[in-house]
């Protein structure tokens, strides 16, 4: 069976993809190598300009709509920053990422979870992906399979730069799903070179650490800021993952012949909040965009890698700059954020996306 474009990666970069292809008529396949739903350790915090992205509504698919951040140092005083729009939303990965996948499946495109692509082969005629159960040909071939890419390492295209987050979801009661009902909680300076986070979902809470250093025990830091939030029951704690976090900032080159790198996979990870949905969905569209131009307007494929150096890449090189500073001088910056004014409005609009770095 032949294709236009093959997918590996059914997350929001490789499901935004296929649906904006297979919107202009495109014949696409896409690849999961695990089975639809699946848990995804991800904070599952979603910017106001990543949901800004969408075409069509995905507010069946959020669990909370936060107008609030709450930004902690040290887990002991903090300041609020307030919105009138929504400061951003959570959601699950699990219901999120199927949800996409299949708003990609309704626009035509085939759809193989629990499929583990095997080889990438680029051949004169096309490329050849066999699978465990098949092989098929296709015109293009996108990698968005994350930040340990196959795609990627199949063709030397791996990115170097990667730190670690853990994260650990813990079920919770009326009560408490009520005090988390309405905000965000960063909390900078509970772990060296990064920040803790709780995000609220329906009935748990997603609790996680997160830094651009190389920590010796990550783990303890995460147990440490449990402790401190006044969670330490661990019968309520019902996943702990870590997670590798592409962090974003350096230039290379995301396609090999008519192979496109996207999300995770080509380290589009925000190198400050370390945000990556917004930045997936982004340039799987903008994949798609590269493409489809290509084949119907002769535009080159490289305008994919000028669009994300010069759209993503350069911002990302500003926020390496200021995450230096914040996680090297973290109270002089948590103080310079209590002072209402041009910092302040300026992280609060880095948190909600209304302005770029």
């Amino acid at each position: 069976m032949t294709y236009d474009v093959a997918i590996i990666g059914a997350g929001p970069a490789g499901s935004s993809a296929g649906y904006e292809l297979a919107k202009n008529g495109l014949k696409v396949i896409l690849f999961d190598k695990k089975k639809f739903p699946r848990f995804k350790a991800c904070g599952g915090g979603l910017s106001l300009k990543a949901y800004r992205l969408f075409d069509f509504n995905i507010d069946n698919v959020l669990e909370k709509k936060i107008k609030t951040a709450r930004i902690f140092f040290n887990s002991s005083k903090y300041l609020e920053l307030k919105q009138k729009d929504y400061v951003g939303f959570t959601v699950k990965r699990e219901k999120f990422d199927l949800f996409l996948a299949e708003k990609a499946i309704e626009k035509g495109v085939e759809f193989r979870d629990n499929c583990q692509v095997t080889s990438i082969e680029n051949q004169s005629d096309g490329i050849v992906i066999s699978t465990e159960k098949e092989r098929i040909s296709s015109r293009f071939v996108i990698g968005a399979d994350g930040a340990l890419s196959t795609t990627a390492r199949f063709f030397g295209m791996e990115y170097p730069d990667k730190k670690v987050s853990i994260i650990t979801e813990i079920e919770i009661n009326d009560s408490e799903c009520e005090l988390y009902n309405d905000f965000l909680c960063f909390d900078f300076g509970i772990i060296p070179g990064g920040y803790g986070w709780i995000f609220p979902c329906k009935d748990r809470l997603s609790i996680g650490v997160y830094t651009v250093k190389h920590p010796k025990n990550i783990q303890m830091y995460l147990e440490v800021f449990i402790k401190k939030q006044g969670f330490s029951d661990r019968k309520r704690m019902f996943t702990r993952r870590g997670a590798i976090i592409p962090l974003g900032g350096r230039r290379q080159n995301l396609i090999k012949d008519r192979i496109i790198l996207a999300g995770d996979a080509a380290g589009l990870v925000d190198p400050f909040l370390g945000e990556g949905i917004y930045y997936a969905v982004k340039s799987g569209k903008l994949a798609a965009k590269c493409i489809f131009d290509f084949l119907n307007r002769d535009i080159s494929l490289n305008k994919y890698n000028e669009t994300i150096y010069k759209e993503i890449v350069i911002p990302f090189q500003k926020a390496r700059k200021i995450s230096w500073f914040v996680f090297n001088f973290t109270r002089l910056s948590y103080n310079m954020l209590k002072r209402k004014g041009n910092f302040q409005d300026f992280v609060t609009s880095i948190i909600t996306g209304d302005r770029g770095y």
